[in-house]
């Protein structure tokens, strides 16, 4: 029994140590082939890097910029991405005209448009209820991403249910602006009286129709009164469906096609392609 274990394990040892054989033999035998084929190998590699490269000067440049929207609910972020999506189909579709009117620019100018792409930012702000998205766009004319800008807020203000609802919101801050001021009005005839008061009587109180008031809680509600007021008025000016967090930059020099990533690719594919050709010349 003892005899027959050793047998299989040294049958076992064998042919791991045939396997490791076998292993080497195809790794020496590959490194052979690529020195062998060195040269062809770095001519093919420099042949589709310069392809590559001469590519890069047949496209035509263009130019990449974001712009960073806070829009103030859900209904918002909706529209927002149905304006996206939309803009992308009419470059799909190459309805650069219509693409045109939508943004308000030349038909010339939004056929330079090559892409649109969207997506929310929540790492952007803790506010609560804030909602930040980011827009890419890319485009042949650099100057053109300041009309871009304006024509996508723009086509965003104009959607006529947020509108109604930012008129309904505006409304209602007016009229809570003018009824806090009609109770501070009240508050300055009462200080008054309580002055006139404090004078008679000499007291720390006044007194008003013979019920002691104190002064310093009358002052208290103007002045809480006063930033209540002070907070609706920067909410209504500050009112908008959609803010522009950071606008498109222009810059000076193309996003791409970039020299780099087309000769790494260029140098991959040609690395391949002269492998394919030199084992296809053997078998001939």
């Amino acid at each position: 029994m003892e005899n027959s274990d050793e047998i299989d394990l040294r049958y076992l040892f064998e042919k791991i140590a045939s396997l490791f054989e076998k292993a080497k033999g195809y790794l020496l035998s590959i490194i052979s082939f690529f020195i062998k084929n060195m040269i062809f190998l770095i001519l093919g590699v420099i042949i589709f890097v310069s392809i590559s490269i001469g590519a890069t000067y047949m496209i035509k440049p263009y130019y990449e910029s974001s712009l960073i929207l806070n829009v103030r609910n859900q209904i918002a972020k909706n529209v927002s991405y149905r304006l996206f999506s939309f803009m992308n189909q009419l470059i799909s579709n190459k309805e650069y005209e219509s693409l045109g009117e939508l943004l308000n620019i030349s038909s010339e100018a939004a056929e330079t448009i090559t892409k649109v792409q969207f997506k929310e930012e929540k790492d952007i702000s803790q506010e609560q209820n804030s909602i930040y998205i980011k827009i890419w766009v890319s485009t042949h004319d650099n100057s053109i991403f300041p009309s871009i800008e304006k024509g996508i807020i723009n086509n965003l203000k104009s959607n006529n249910y947020l509108k109604e609802e930012l008129s309904l919101s505006q409304k209602y801050n007016k009229e809570i602006i003018e009824k806090i001021q009609k109770e501070l009005l009240q508050l300055d005839s009462l200080k008054k009286t309580i002055e006139i008061s404090l004078i008679n009587n000499n007291k720390g109180n006044g007194l008003i129709y013979g019920q002691p008031i104190n002064p310093v809680s009358v002052y208290e509600k103007e002045f809480d009164l006063f930033t209540k007021q002070l907070t609706y008025e920067k909410e209504t000016n500050l009112l908008s469906y959609f803010r522009i967090v950071d606008s498109f930059k222009i810059k000076s020099s193309p996003s791409g096609p970039l020299k780099t990533i087309f000769a790494f690719y260029g140098a991959l594919i040609g690395f391949f392609m002269t492998i394919i050709g030199l084992l296809l010349f053997r078998k001939k």
